[in-house]
């Protein structure tokens, strides 16, 4: 993510620069000091930097990437809450998906996990056929210890494409963090339920029995699996322990 970032950065920076010629002095002095803040910023000279972009923000406040790279600087320089602060400003003035990362970037490293989360929701309503958008607002309200609310993203998800053996891990793995055994459970077996050939998925649930001590449960499970597949070691060498 911060490659992107950098290179996008880099790639504003030569596009503001390589621009033709502003027809009034004000353009031409704002170009300037812009090449000078990124100049010192390449040079590492942080404070500089932050203090040039800083000027250029307030005579510009409609120009997103003043707004990014002044961010940018902030939060290398550990002014977390100023740098998101600039950076939602370039956000809601180009709603770029490059904004957008870096966003979310620091919601997370501010613990501002109720934030990152509706920052997907919105995401996702503009571009619901995204998966990874409702994978991050999930992992997001699970940082903020929305276990109900993860779930149910999950589950959104899971009616756009179908079961899938991702999804139904990363539910049934909350569900037992809450001791919610019987919808941990049933994860698994819809999910044995909608790919029934998969035998990993039969593994996993005899694991899991196995793990509850119910090892009659497993047991069963296991020669389900050897129906299949007579020569499942795994399950031969399960049933043999059991013995």
């Amino acid at each position: 993510m911060r490659n992107a970032i950098l290179l996008f950065s880099l790639l504003v920076g030569l596009g503001m620069a390589a621009q033709p010629a502003v027809l009034t002095e004000t353009g031409i002095q704002s170009q300037s000091k812009f090449i000078e803040a990124k100049r010192e910023a390449l040079l590492g000279k942080t404070d500089k930097a932050i203090g040039l972009f800083k000027e250029l923000a307030e005579s510009e406040t409609d120009n997103d990437a003043i707004c990014f790279e002044l961010s940018r600087l902030q939060f290398s320089a550990g002014e977390t809450e100023e740098a998101i602060e600039q950076l939602r400003k370039a956000y809601k003035l180009r709603p770029s998906e490059i904004y957008a990362a870096f966003l979310a970037e620091l919601y997370q490293a501010s613990g501002r996990h109720l934030d990152g989360a509706a920052l997907f929701g919105a995401l996702i309503r503009k571009n619901p056929a995204q998966e990874e958008y409702y994978l991050e607002q999930a992992a997001f309200l699970v940082r903020a210890q929305d276990i109900k609310g993860a779930v149910a993203v999950y589950n959104t998800l899971e009616k756009r494409i179908g079961v899938n053996p991702e999804l139904a891990r990363r539910k049934h793995s909350l569900y037992l963090g809450q001791g919610d055994q019987k919808r941990a459970e049933k994860e698994l077996l819809a999910l044995i339920a909608a790919q029934p050939k998969q035998l990993a998925h039969r593994h996993l649930l005899a694991g899991y029995y196995r793990s509850q001590g119910e090892n009659g449960k497993a047991r069963k499970v296991y020669q389900e699996i050897l129906q299949l597949q007579p020569a499942d070691v795994r399950a031969q060498l399960a049933l043999q322990e059991a013995a």
